[in-house]
């Protein structure tokens, strides 16, 4: 089992009454790419939801191996693992801005982090 965040940018552009441009219909994915070892079977599957409520019904308590990769796509992309026993971030410092993710499109360098300089 192996599992993948995907950040889409499939977003549609619309512009307002006002004339102001905004992105409608964002997705985030989630790909499951099982595998039999003993058949040989393999299927991929993939989920998407809206990026603004990125949740998904975590498969850790079928497939133990799935706790780090869902951990890791929540940390890079927000995705969220409905009744995931340990959702805390993996590969980011614990005192991360809650709601940036590194992965997402949009995302933008912190020009700082912890007062120091990033250097971008």
């Amino acid at each position: 089992m192996n599992l993948s965040g995907v950040d889409d940018n499939n977003a549609t552009k619309v512009t307002n009454d006002d004339g102001n441009e905004k992105f409608e219909g964002r997705t985030l994915s989630v790909y499951y790419h099982l595998h039999s070892m003993k058949l040989n079977h393999k299927v991929n599957i993939k989920v998407s939801v809206p990026i603004e409520k990125p949740e998904v019904e975590s498969v850790e308590s079928i497939w133990k191996c799935a706790d780090w990769h869902e951990r890791e796509a929540y940390d890079m992309f927000g995705i969220k693992f409905l009744n995931h026993p340990n959702l805390i971030r993996i590969l980011m410092p614990y005192d991360w801005e809650e709601g940036s993710y590194p992965l997402i499109k949009d995302f933008e360098t912190p020009e700082f982090y912890n007062g120091m300089k990033v250097p971008y």
